[in-house]
């Protein structure tokens, strides 16, 4: 178990056949949607946007199945699905071409080098990734080991979750399928690889749909693959917040309240990325509906509503956005459109509303009232609150937010402005350019006045992509055609650059020893190697001879974050760490057991205090300097295992 990259070739394997599961199970069945909607809606070409239909249908099937028959019965529909669509639909399989097939194989290994540890001389190297991976793979494995409604993972409680699980649903379905080869955190990453896929093949499928096409298919595609392998000109802000604040950012999001792109979302947050699809799509089937006849219409609006559903348990935080959005959308129609919008946002609410009284139910009833889960703001840019604290702030803030935004978005601002530029694009035409207009101008103005008040502002990152979306729609659109003027090429130029390298400063930065980055922010993560070695060996040791009802505690006080446990563990424990209230425990009550088991490894109390549990104590735990050996069942240099207490 000690031998060097024993955890990384198993984490290699595992990463390679989950991905390798994705594909069909997750993207596959979006063939059958396509070729109904082919029917329906015979002037779009429906066979391109099939992996993006598949995350935004399958999400709301599989959760509904699981939550009223079991996983294992939502892993054969899907399997069903999947044969349906290869025996009825292979013509709507979407085409991969040699150039398409380079692009997915670089996405495999951005994301490899991006998720897997490397273990290497006594020492486990893990990316800063697992700042959330741990959230990603404690919410698998409790749905693939107990299904729903989902258990909180992170508190235990009686109260089922409150928490948007429908992507965590699809990857415990691939840790299911994928057997003792995958655990939960590579079936996660094998989920997050099909969202990416997704949502590239629906940004090409976009561009063509309205008629923006200038190249020929092998020009197109690879320039959907550049753009999706482009960040912002974030490389810019974190010189700027190392030379004016004197830290350095492990990601290049951290210099300023996030605006990302795919690499980053797709690595970190695929489920608010596959929430974003699913709203694009759902206003895509509006655009429909409003062409055709009105039984048509009708089916094509409770399709969006569908679509809506499953957006709303992929990421409540798009959600939001996207309602919003929906209802800022008639303002961009034309007047005689405006009654049709309105009927159809009806039929399409009303369906979103009845699909998800489940999930509505978790959350109404698993998560602590704190009040509004968003509030006003004005968005504070580059971080310069830590500078300033004078009461004209806000205006000063809304002025410097155009330069910060044109950083944040780097190339695809560029892009946007050559688009609009452009005159021979034609826009004013189709409903769908209109929505995408709205939708950019919606997720501007929300990113700038709202935020959410749970821990992180989730809602302003997140809506920043409907933005994102159309910006890079525009910017595929633009750089079909040629640049005038050398100044603007070269700038262009200069902004894919930094984009490139934005993108391979995340790799390098967040692998990079937190002791050799200067001034590192969340220097905690992965700061004692060995011991997280001997913590993944010693809860692999735990996996293979504990009962699985067993209760493995670690100390929730040690950092503001604990990762082991959720990455690596197959048990439950009773609190992992001071902001253990993310699925909706409430702070007080978490607040409450994280000190008291914090005094146990302290050595302020006894081990018997807690009950039939068992502690997993490093030697950092100060109640380690009073072990006795009969008191581990499990011990190695850095890391106890001890027995439970009899009841």
């Amino acid at each position: 178990m000690t031998g060097d990259l024993h955890f990384f070739v198993a984490d290699l394997i595992g990463f390679a056949v989950a991905s390798a599961l994705a594909v069909p199970l997750v993207l596959a069945p979006g063939a059958l949607v396509a070729r109904l909607l082919q029917r329906l809606s015979p002037r779009t070409e429906w066979r391109a946007f099939a992996p993006a239909l598949s995350i935004a249908f399958l999400p709301i099937v599989i959760a509904l199945a699981t939550r009223g028959i079991g996983l294992r019965f939502a892993l054969a529909l899907d399997l069903v699905l999947v044969c349906a669509a290869i025996a009825w639909a292979r013509a709507w399989l979407p085409r991969v071409s040699g150039l398409a097939a380079a692009g997915i194989a670089g996405w495999w290994l951005y994301l490899a080098a991006m998720y897997l540890d490397f273990d290497v001389a006594g020492a486990l190297h893990q990316s800063i990734t697992v700042l959330d991976l741990v959230k990603h793979a404690a919410v698998v494995r409790e749905i693939a080991d107990h299904g729903l409604p989902l258990n909180d993972p992170f508190f235990a409680r009686a109260e089922a979750a409150g928490y948007y699980h429908y992507f965590y649903d699809l990857a415990a379905m691939i840790d299911v399928a994928g057997g003792t080869l995958v655990d939960a955190r590579m079936a996660f990453c094998g989920a997050a690889f099909a969202c990416g896929l997704a949502m590239a093949a629906l940004l090409r499928a976009t561009v063509v749909e309205l008629g923006w096409q200038r190249s020929d298919d092998r020009r197109l595609t690879g320039l959907v693959i550049l753009v999706c392998a482009l960040g912002g000109l974030d490389l810019v802000g974190i010189a700027f917040r190392w030379g004016v604040f004197g830290v350095f950012e492990r990601t290049p999001e951290w210099w300023d309240d996030e605006i990302s792109f795919l690499p980053t979302t797709a690595s970190w947050v695929p489920h608010h990325l596959a929430g974003v699809i699913a709203a694009f799509i759902a206003l895509l089937m509006m655009s429909k509906a409003l062409a055709g006849p009105r039984k048509t219409g009708a089916l094509l609006a409770g399709g969006a509503g569908a679509a809506m559903a499953s957006g709303f348990g992929l990421s409540i935080w798009v959600s939001l956005g996207a309602a919003a959005i929906f209802a800022l959308a008639v303002r961009f129609l034309e007047p005689r459109q405006r009654p049709a919008w309105i009927a159809s946002a009806a039929v399409a609410g009303a369906v979103a509303l009845v699909l998800s009284i489940p999930q509505l139910l978790d959350l109404a009833h698993g998560r602590a009232v704190t009040g509004a889960p968003v509030g006003l703001w004005i968005r504070e840019p580059a971080r310069l609150g830590e500078l300033f604290a004078s009461p004209l702030n806000p205006l000063l803030w809304l002025a410097l937010s155009p330069l910060v935004l044109a950083v944040e978005f780097g190339a695809f601002a560029l892009g946007s402005y050559l688009f609009w530029k452009d005159r021979t694009f034609e826009r004013d035409g189709a409903v769908f350019a209109r929505l995408l207009l709205a939708a950019a101008v919606g997720g501007l103005l929300l990113n700038l006045l709202v935020r959410s008040t749970i821990i992180n502002n989730d809602f302003g990152w997140r809506v920043a992509w409907f933005a994102a979306f159309p910006a890079m729609v525009w910017t595929v659109a633009a750089l079909q055609r040629p640049i005038a003027g050398p100044a603007v090429r070269a700038t262009m130029a200069a902004c894919i650059a930094l984009g490139l390298g934005c993108t391979a400063f995340a790799v390098v930065v967040g692998r990079t020893p937190p002791g050799a980055l200067p001034g590192s922010a969340m220097s905690y993560i992965n700061a004692a190697p060995r011991t997280d070695l001997a913590l993944r060996e010693a809860y692999h040791w735990a996996n293979h001879h504990l009962p699985a009802d067993a209760v493995l505690q670690h100390n929730p006080a040690a950092a503001r974050r604990a990762f082991a446990f959720g990455l690596y563990s197959d048990h439950r424990v009773r609190v992992a760490d001071g902001d253990a209230e993310l699925f909706g425990a409430s702070a007080e009550a978490v607040d409450r057991r994280a000190a008291f088991y914090g005094r146990i490894f302290a050595g302020e109390l006894p081990l018997p205090a807690a009950g039939p549990i068992h502690f997993v104590i490093t030697d950092d735990d100060p109640v380690w300097r009073t072990l006795k050996g009969p008191q581990c069942i499990y011990r190695a240099e850095h890391v106890c295992i001890t027995g439970a207490a009899k009841p």
